[in-house]
């Protein structure tokens, strides 16, 4: 006897199951459809962000090879154009390469170069951090001592944030 109740509860479920399908199949085939087109457009989306990084990459170092080779302006030049071409990450180290570049040859624009990544919003604050110590090296000759110790004393204390990750990072005591 209760093999015929299990039998029929089996039945039920079966039909319920086909029940449902019927009514919603359109709805699960949707479904699948979505996920697969959205993984595939993930993948794509990954791997043409990629191949950029990839291209960029090869401008970078080939940008880095000028400067090598002593052609400060010719680097520099292709810094600039990286900046503006290149995901983020590579345009934001092509900004502080191109500013560096300019040092070699005119400081003053590299102070002043230095100075707007610094004061740039949208720029990563911790490059924005390293652009203010940088201006601050180079005007370290220039600059009155005075007006140099009050304006840049926040740079040496120990809540400055590139001093308190380089310290960190050589597991140095503060």
């Amino acid at each position: 006897m209760t093999e015929f109740f299990r039998e029929v509860d089996e039945d039920v479920r079966r039909d319920r199951i086909i029940g449902i399908w019927t009514r919603y199949r359109y709805v699960f085939i949707g479904l699948a459809v979505l996920v697969v087109a959205g993984t595939g457009a993930w993948r794509a989306y990954e791997y043409y962000r990629d191949q950029a990084a990839e291209a960029a990459n090869t401008k970078f170092e080939a940008a880095v090879q000028l400067a090598r080779d002593g052609k400060s302006a010719e680097a520099a030049a292709a810094f600039d154009a990286l900046s503006k071409t290149a995901p983020k990450g590579y345009a934001s180290l092509a900004r502080l390469r191109a500013a560096g570049e300019l040092a070699v040859s005119d400081p003053q624009a590299a102070i002043k170069s230095f100075d707007a990544l610094a004061d740039d919003s949208s720029f990563d604050p911790g490059f924005r951090d390293f652009a203010k110590l940088r201006a601050a090296i180079l005007r370290l000759d220039s600059d009155d001592p005075m007006d140099f110790e009050r304006r840049f004393a926040p740079l040496a204390s120990d809540n400055f944030p590139i001093i308190t990750r380089f310290v960190s990072y050589l597991a140095l005591p503060p």
